[in-house]
């Protein structure tokens, strides 16, 4: 998960695009809301993902990491 974090937050700041992708977009909000909350430091809890997505507990885990 850091190497991730860390290589998006690299991206960003050289102002590079980088399309990230999963075949139904749960991993990506996963992800993208773990590097909203430790990168840009945003409080906001809400899950931005498809309508219907219900993390089963292995990405419910990963949503609770405290880095």
């Amino acid at each position: 998960m850091k190497l991730f974090l860390k290589l998006l937050e690299s991206l960003e700041k050289e102002n590079k695009r980088i399309f990230i992708h999963c075949i139904m977009n749960y991993r990506v909000s996963v992800f993208m809301h773990l590097y909203k909350k430790f990168v840009w430091k945003v409080s906001d809890d809400t899950l931005i993902a498809p309508a219907k997505y219900e993390p089963n507990e292995v990405w419910q885990e990963i949503l609770n990491i405290n880095m």
